[in-house]
């Protein structure tokens, strides 16, 4: 049974290491948590925060 790289979809021999396409690394994809953010998903996040926080406070200023 073949494997297939994640990231390019390259079919693999079942006990590569890696991607010779890509370069993809499956020794470390079992260290990688299930909820990695990237930079945008932070920027995001942070942005709704802000944006509750300052609706709070606005909302005890007024009432």
């Amino acid at each position: 049974m073949s494997k297939y790289c994640p990231k390019c979809g390259n079919k693999l021999k079942d006990k590569s290491r890696f991607c010779v396409k890509c370069g993809y690394d499956f020794i470390n994809d079992d260290d990688k948590s299930r909820f990695s953010f990237n930079t945008k998903d932070m920027i995001i996040i942070i942005l709704v925060i802000l944006i509750v926080v300052s609706g709070a406070y606005l909302t005890f200023l007024l009432f």
